[in-house]
């Protein structure tokens, strides 16, 4: 069993029939929801799925709703039940996910007043106390109160595996060591009950919001204990204001501010930080008594009122928290780069949140010749880094650009972009330093600059960006697309952009999708009035991207049942089974269908990745290439997206190549089926085992490639995975009887098809694929013609 990753959903209003409409586009699942009678906060008002997507357990019938004139024999005062399609969650076989409503305190938003009504916010997370045995049902009561949950027997083995491995003995002193030490010493519940708070963000809580009735109902011995190691600290340690007011909630804030008199501050329009603010300014003030030489004691005043409104409080010790997180970040090392989807830090407490005991790793052998930490001091400098960089972006995400300012200045001091710091190490271990995660952040400052309309000051930062020759050079094509059109539309410095757009596709480092953007923004200028830039079209005309074709296109009609709101998607009415859908490539999927490709997926590049990782598991898995595999538990090679991936086993690659162009569909099915007896549900980054229904499913598709389409389509992700991942068509539909298939980039009601989805249109329509652009036009119900 695969647990599911801590996510979040914000959700408004209605949040139980919002759960149903967001996970109304999945796979098979059951949703139980129970009643609210749970004495544990946070379980109440929770939602269980039990989810198997290709089978329901031999009691569904229990499972569907029963009509209001028909009770359902086996219904006797149970959770109510309804069965509910999950179409885009990757999931194994076997899960169990628990949807909770979160009552956990949070302090208030900016702009938000904290008298409105709370938005009220799901938690999707692991059934980390509950074992599921099969798909059919829980471990019964005893099993499941003497289980030790994922989270601690997971926390315990990210530590044992780091620290027992003499390569990494010199990262820890013997002080960190103490840390760790301390930990195992604890009795199970102080286990469970540290790694939960360690779990939460790092502040004072009230012991009344600890609350976790699965490890103990008074939890009073454990935190003593917690105190006493030193794991632990307790409100005696509180000596910043700031924390304390943070740490309480609203009303209290709001109370405090009255008694100080804090005119104009406490209404009921003014949010929590601002109160915190003006309170904080106010215990700045100097009072009379200072001007007969005594030292005014308003700030401890203050203090001693936050302290007792707060009653008792604890925080997990920083210091020694650092160690752990320290840890997590080696465990994790492969983690803590740039990721699409994730911040480094949300990845790191993932972990613990993954069933790494029981999942099934792929094999493969550890060989490092560099060290990437020399000292102590470098792996800190790393954690302190993930942790600015996780800052920022939660910065910008919440719109918080005085933070995200301070965060950039801070950072430019600390990292001067020249010199040739790492310059020893492969270029993919590099973006695992601490200078590599600066870069990222500066990455995000041209984002925050561009907001703040400083278009010069960006323009400065992206030519720095632009220089350094060391971090992350696969941003190149991004950062000279970014410049071009900083220079050309928000500086109107025409020449200037033509210049650096001739600089960019003289990059080799720059890929397609961003040569193809920068070449188009060339072509815009050159052909517009000005008749000097007229004359500088002959250096851009005979580039490859001018070679690029149009795709075919194909129009078809959705039935459009609704447009609730402004702003909300679509609602479509499919005419074959009368579903309703929110997507366009539903409605496409079904057009197909009734035109000769009766089979179709809607995964864009997971497919294509998928077929990849299949075909060339033991290259991407291969040993005797030093530092590409340098920890427990990785699902890819470090260089797996990087140029170097390519590069080092291009003599493997090619000959692999050869060898699927050339192969009958025979040799390509037996292989198929050889990887996928052999590795079926191995944890292997970009191949998701649960996409096709069983080896028949995937074989059908395969065959209707064939060897010279998936060598071409192979040829292309091997030499630039990380820049083609992403642009590929939405759909592929096929036909096993007709040996046929498509791809088809779908889009609705006014969708305009990117660059990388422009470039892999053309890539396949010169392969001689069929390729093409499905437009699908909203039809109101009037245009229905009338039945008979």
């Amino acid at each position: 069993m695969l647990l599911l990753t801590a996510e979040r959903l914000p959700l408004k209003a209605n949040c139980r029939q919002s759960l149903v409409n967001e996970l109304e586009k999945k796979s098979p699942c059951v949703i139980t929801q129970k009643k609210n009678t749970d004495v544990n906060p946070s379980k109440q008002n929770s939602i269980t799925a039990y989810l198997s997507p290709h089978k329901l357990p031999e009691t569904t019938s229990a499972y569907f709703p029963p009509s209001p004139e028909k009770k359902a024999p086996s219904e006797i005062s149970e959770p109510s039940r309804r069965r509910i399609n999950l179409s885009r969650l990757s999931l194994k076989r076997k899960h169990a996910i628990e949807v909770v409503k979160e009552t956990e305190e949070k302090v208030d938003p900016p702009g938000k007043s904290p008298d409105q009504p709370e938005k009220e916010e799901l938690v999707i997370r692991p059934m980390t106390d509950v074992i599921i045995e099969n798909d059919r049902k829980p471990l019964d009561e005893t099993e499941e109160q003497f289980a030790v949950p994922y989270y601690l027997e997971n926390f315990k083995l990210i530590i044992d595996s780091i620290v027992s491995e003499e390569f990494y003995r010199h990262l820890f002193n013997a002080d960190d060591l103490c840390s760790i030490e301390k930990f195992n010493s604890l009795s199970e519940d102080a286990q469970k009950l540290y790694v939960r708070l360690f779990q939460r963000k790092l502040m004072w809580h009230r012991k009344a919001k600890i609350v976790y009735p699965q490890i103990a109902e008074d939890l009073s011995e454990s935190l003593e204990n917690l105190v006493k190691e030193k794991l632990l600290e307790d409100e005696s340690n509180m000596d910043d204001l700031s924390d304390a007011l943070y740490a309480l909630p609203a009303a209290d804030v709001r109370n405090l501010a009255k008694s100080l008199q804090l005119a104009g501050k406490t209404s009921s329009s003014n949010t929590r930080k601002l109160m915190i603010s003006a309170v904080l300014k106010h215990s700045q003030r100097s009072g009379i008594s200072s001007f007969f030489g005594k030292k005014s004691d308003l700030k401890s005043s203050i203090m001693n009122r936050a302290k007792g409104m707060l009653g008792l409080c604890f925080r997990v010790q920083p210091q020694r928290r650092e160690v752990f997180l320290r840890v997590f970040l080696l465990f994790g090392i492969h983690q803590a780069r740039d990721d699409d989807e994730a911040s480094a830090g949300t990845q790191l407490f993932s972990m613990l949140m993954s069933n790494i005991g029981r999942t099934k790793y792929p094999e493969y052998t550890i060989e490092r010749k560099n060290q990437i930490f020399k000292d102590r001091i470098s792996l800190i400098r790393l954690s302190e880094a993930v942790e600015i960089e996780s800052k920022m972006a939660e910065a910008l995400e919440n719109k918080d650009f005085e933070s995200a300012t301070e965060i950039y200045l801070k950072v430019q001091e600390i990292c001067p972009l020249e010199g040739n710091k790492h310059k020893d190490l492969p270029e993919f271990l590099r973006s695992l330093t601490a200078e590599a995660s600066y870069v990222r952040i500066l990455n995000y400052a041209v984002e925050l600059l561009q907001f703040q309309k400083k278009y010069s000051e960006a323009v400065l930062l992206l030519e720095a960006l632009i220089a350094n020759d060391a971090f992350h050079l696969e941003y190149r094509g991004r950062w000279y697309d970014r410049l071009a059109l900083n220079v050309d539309f928000h500086l109107k410095q025409h020449n200037k952009a033509l210049d650096v757009i001739q600089s960019a596709l003289s990059d080799e480092r720059v890929q397609a999708g961003h040569r193809y953007s920068l070449w188009s923004r060339a072509q815009k200028l050159c052909h517009g009035s000005n008749k000097w830039l007229k004359k500088r079209w002959g250096q851009f005309k005979d580039d490859p991207m001018s070679k690029v074709v149009e795709s075919p296109k194909v129009y078809i009609e959705g039935l459009l049942v609704s447009r609730s709101m402004q702003g909300a998607n679509a609602v479509y009415l499919t005419s074959g089974e009368g579903k309703v859908t929110t997507r366009v490539e539903d409605v496409a999927l079904e057009h197909y269908k009734n035109n000769g490709f009766p089979l179709g997926l809607h995964a864009e590049g997971s497919t294509f990745q998928t077929l990849f990782h299949i075909f060339f598991w033991d290259i991407v898995f291969m040993q005797g290439i030093p530092d590409v595999f340098y920890a427990k538990y990785q699902t890819f090679p470090l260089d797996l997206h990087s140029v170097e991936f390519y590069s080092t086993r291009k003599r493997e690659i090619n000959s692999r190549l050869k060898e699927i162009e050339n192969a009958t569909n025979k040799d390509l099915l037996h292989e198929v089926q050889d990887i996928w007896e052999k590795h079926n549900a191995t944890l292997c980054l970009g191949l998701n085992w649960e996409l096709f229904d069983d080896l028949e499913h995937l074989q059908g598709f395969v065959s209707c490639l064939g060897g010279r389409t998936l060598a071409g389509i192979f040829r292309r992700l091997a030499k630039h995975l990380k820049h083609v991942r992403s642009g590929v068509p939405d759909l592929v539909v096929w036909n096993v009887q007709s040996q046929q298939f498509k791809v088809v980039e779908v889009k609705g009601p006014g969708d305009r098809l990117s660059t990388k989805q422009i470039l892999w249109l053309d890539y396949l329509i010169h392969f001689g694929v069929q390729a093409e652009v499905c437009h699908v036009r909203a039809v109101g119900s009037k245009r229905l013609k009338p039945t008979t």
